[in-house]
């Protein structure tokens, strides 16, 4: 319990190394590129990460529930129970924080964002009042942000295009993975029933030899005289086959 309590430990310390590196790099394009498409991604990521250290926090937290009572049964002083305790708080301390970084940083990314749309409507209205004026610049203007509308429309497509093939990727990959453990089954079953009838083949084998030997017996003895004891011992003779025959239809 120990051994794996501790391996539980440092799976939590890596994953949360993990998001705090993450994290950073999330802030440093967020300064660098608000409009940058990867970022909601790389959000996302963030935000399923920090759930699967909860996760793993709250298994380990029962685990140490269990120790608490009975530590001696596990081989653990008070003070070890009590550090698992200490790192349980500063992780879910730490969590907290990230959680509302990683918040805090997408309001900023949306604000960012929705500033660049509001300057560059700014920027068209403006245009569009100076058209009486300077008519030829602003028919150019208006070109412009409607070609910028149409690119990033045409990014947001080509995205989605992406992740719903991916998704397809993922299905043919579980239905390759169905139909390949169902041919390893099928594949089993046939040798199973490969043995099976080789196993049948030498009964029979077995049994048609033994039908042979009989038949000669019987031959045998019919050679012999009319006597009485001749023809008691030919009885016999009949009454075993009989019983040898039906042994082998019950087998």
């Amino acid at each position: 319990m120990a051994k794996g309590d501790k391996g539980a430990t440092l799976d939590v310390n890596d994953s949360l190394l993990k998001v705090e590196q993450s994290l950073q790099a999330y802030k440093t394009q967020l300064r660098a590129n608000g409009g940058d498409p990867r970022l909601p991604d790389l959000a996302r990521d963030i935000k399923n990460s920090i759930r699967s250290i909860e996760w793993d926090l709250e298994d380990l937290q029962e685990t140490v529930s269990i120790v608490e009572k009975t530590p001696r049964k596990f081989n653990l002083t008070s003070e070890e129970v009590r550090e698992r305790q200490n790192f349980i708080r500063t992780v879910k301390h730490k969590l907290a924080t990230l959680k509302d970084e990683s918040q805090f940083n997408g309001a900023e990314a949306s604000k960012k964002k929705n500033t660049e749309k509001q300057s560059l409507l700014s920027t068209s209205v403006h245009s569009g009042g100076a058209a009486s004026q300077y008519n030829t610049s602003g028919k150019t203007s208006a070109a412009a942000a409607a070609n910028s509308q149409f690119i990033e429309e045409t990014q947001q497509q080509q995205q989605l295009m992406i992740r719903a093939q991916d998704e397809q990727i993922d299905n043919i990959g579980a239905s390759v993975k169905v139909l390949k453990n169902l041919s390893t089954h099928i594949g089993t079953e046939l040798e199973e029933q490969h043995g099976l009838l080789d196993e049948f083949g030498h009964e029979m084998e077995n049994t048609g030899s033994k039908m042979d030997n009989t038949m000669k017996k019987i031959a045998k003895v019919t050679k012999m005289s009319t006597d009485k004891r001749q023809w008691c011992a030919i009885g016999v003779l009949l009454v075993l086959v009989v019983i040898l025959i039906i042994l082998i239809s019950v087998l």
